[in-house]
């Protein structure tokens, strides 16, 4: 659970786009698409929240209903939270979630319209939030995931509505044959800006293992009985770091933004560090 203290911070902070901002007009977002402010494009019913400044009058006074004008270049942008609700995940529950209560929260205090989904062999998906009220019911859908699901991530990505454009935030520890790059290689190419959060536990990152063990594989439920000594260990951080180098690559390649969340103890703390890292936030 974030603090109050630390929510305030985000409220200071706004999420980076890159490439054309796409979505429904009336947020706080310039788009790239041609037209200016004083270009008006449509009607959308009023809803809680929106700048009264917009309201209509004359519709109103026709119809009796509250309609806010709507212009070309005042867009809010959609950001997609995808969420790995495979069972690997399950011992970095409370850190998955916290992280994507506060990239969700970033969205929403940014104006920008917001779903969120569980990628499984049974995807979840939430509906749209539009504004920072919107935060507990983000809070909520977090909070319902189970992270049970068996399958490759891509699946799970593939049953998510994809919007024309629009920004990504990919949260997953990248277990799974091929898992991350054929994920960004299909965001690519549904023209996503795509921001990959990364996370592990300590215990993957600094395992404190010794002895006879029986090892389980969260995501296949296989058993693997292993003798660990020192030899083991250092195999296995060999491969560790093959492992996260091969992510970061994949992201380098394709244009992807990559944010490490490796063992993380305290979030508040290292979570904006990260961001800034990347260039996925601006602000103060």
């Amino acid at each position: 659970m974030l603090s109050e203290n630390f929510l305030h911070r985000l409220d200071g902070l706004s999420l980076n786009l890159e490439g054309r901002v796409q979505g429904g007009a009336g947020g706080q977002r310039k788009s790239r698409d041609p037209g200016v402010s004083s270009e008006f494009s449509d009607y959308r019913e009023y809803t809680p929240g929106d700048d009264l400044r917009r309201l209509d009058w004359t519709v109103f006074a026709r119809t009796g209903r509250l309609y806010l004008k709507q212009f070309m270049d005042d867009q809010d942008s959609r950001v997609m939270l995808l969420l790995d609700g495979s069972r690997s995940m399950q011992a970095k529950a409370e850190l998955l979630k916290d992280a994507a209560m506060a990239l969700g929260y970033l969205a929403l205090s940014g104006g920008d319209r917001l779903q969120a989904a569980w990628l499984s062999d049974r995807t979840e998906c939430s509906r749209t939030m539009t504004a920072r009220r919107d935060a507990p019911v983000l809070a909520a859908f977090l909070n319902a995931g189970v992270m049970d699901g068996t399958g490759e991530l891509l699946t799970g990505l593939r049953a998510c509505p994809m919007h024309q454009r629009g920004l990504c935030l990919l949260l997953t520890d990248g277990y799974g044959d091929q898992t991350v790059p054929e994920c960004l290689d299909f965001l690519r190419a549904h023209r996503q800006s795509v921001v990959l959060v990364q996370i592990l536990s300590r215990e993957e990152m600094t395992p404190e293992l010794e002895g006879a063990l029986e090892l389980r594989d969260a995501e296949k439920q296989e058993r693997t009985p292993l003798v660990v000594q020192e030899d083991v260990l250092r195999q296995y951080r060999k491969a560790r770091d093959h492992f996260l180098a091969q992510t970061r690559e994949a992201c380098m390649k394709r244009g992807v933004r990559y944010v490490p969340l490796l063992g993380e103890e305290n979030l508040e703390k290292s979570l904006l560090p990260h961001l800034q890292r990347a260039q996925v936030i601006s602000g103060v």
